[in-house]
């Protein structure tokens, strides 16, 4: 989500799903030029990691975190209603000025949510 100011573009709030290994830095990036902050998607094991908090949490820590309590199936470059997953997920927020991290489940949603035109 973009903003236009003075002819420059602003970024009020980034998120995605992007690449394990390179999250680190699109995290950075993202806070250093978003208005608001970012939220990214990735496994949960994102979280844990020596360098992972020395380089970004202990320096700037999410203000949550919030865990899908069902396994979410991701396809690379598809949808596809059969398929399952033995990875857990989390969004991790990111909000300027929050640095109190919350922890929250997201609970079971998927057969509720999801409908057959989804897939087609």
């Amino acid at each position: 989500m973009t903003t236009t100011t003075d002819t420059h573009a602003t970024v009020l709030l980034a998120f995605w799903h992007l690449p394990f290994t390179l999250a680190d830095q699109f995290v950075m990036r993202a806070l250093d030029t978003s208005r608001v902050g970012c939220a990214i998607i990735v496994r949960s094991a994102f979280l844990e990691g020596i360098g992972r908090y020395e380089q970004l949490f202990s320096r700037m820590p999410p203000a949550a975190v919030y865990q899908f309590v069902e396994r979410v199936p991701m396809v690379k470059g598809r949808v596809d209603p059969e398929a399952a997953s033995a990875t857990a997920y989390s969004w991790i927020v990111w909000v300027h000025g929050e640095h109190d991290t919350r922890q929250r489940w997201i609970a079971p949603c998927r057969k509720r949510l999801e409908r057959a035109e989804d897939y087609a």
